[in-house]
């Protein structure tokens, strides 16, 4: 299947901070195939859910739904978990949300939105890795302290050397997030470190976004940035990722 992918969506309706109802799903589903997506990760947040049964049996029956309202979308179970989501899931349900084949699985880790989260990120990080999971960091570009500068360089550049692989937000992009997301979000393209761009859509107030996204690209001069939205993302799906290697950490 070609066209785009999404892999960071809340589509799941009454559950977490996505839509509040079905007819929101669909319409969120009917707006990103609109904008060519042919894939959606569906990427609650994990501590909605109940386990790995309960995201089958939710994205099953919205899969139902979009049959019923006529709409084509190959549907994927996943979830955006928080570092400290890692500590208390079971490897079953791990597997559960992961991505990418069995060889290579992957999961949606949040970048901390709130100061202080990057020690806990970084233990999130190893511990994946630990356990064999691949690591795509959910919008890097709204966390100042992934960005900043210090001793050891930036603690964002560390992270993908060690193998962590960068998601940027289409709605940082746009500016929906600030000047500050923007430009950074802009940067990590440029540098050639953001692997995909996903919509991290919610509902009528944070639609799919991948086209106005890809426009603002463009108008900056970036070539080749369908390659963030199509190519990337369904690479990410059929093959993988390795997990990150674990550094030693000074104190």
């Amino acid at each position: 299947m070609h066209g785009r992918a999404e892999l960071h969506f809340h589509l799941l309706p009454d559950l977490d901070d996505g839509p509040a109802g079905v007819a929101e799903a669909v319409a969120l589903a009917q707006a990103a195939a609109a904008e060519g997506t042919q894939t959606i990760v569906c990427t609650p947040h994990a501590r909605f859910l109940s386990g790995a049964r309960d995201l089958a049996d939710r994205v099953a029956a919205l899969r139902r739904e979009l049959g019923h309202a006529g709409v084509a979308m190959d549907l994927r179970p996943g979830a955006e978990l928080l570092p400290a989501d890692v500590a208390r899931l079971h490897d079953d349900t791990l597997d559960a949300y992961s991505q990418g084949p069995p060889t290579a699985p992957w999961l949606l880790l949040e970048a901390p939105l709130e100061p202080g989260g990057l020690d806990g990120l970084h233990a999130a990080v190893d511990a994946l890795a630990d356990r064999g999971f691949g690591v795509l960091l959910a919008h890097p570009e709204r966390c100042p302290e992934l960005l900043a500068r210090g001793s050891h360089g930036r603690p964002v550049d560390t992270l993908c050397a060690q193998g962590v692989r960068l998601q940027v937000n289409a709605t940082s992009l746009t500016g929906l997030h600030g000047p500050q997301a923007q430009a950074a979000a802009l940067a990590l393209v440029r540098r050639g470190v953001a692997t995909v761009l996903a919509s991290d859509a919610h509902g009528r107030d944070r639609p799919p976004s991948l086209v106005a996204a890809l426009a603002v690209l463009r108008e900056a001069g970036v070539e080749g940035a369908e390659r963030l939205a199509g190519p990337a993302p369904r690479a990410l799906l059929r093959r993988g990722l390795a997990a990150p290697v674990v550094l030693a950490r000074s104190a």
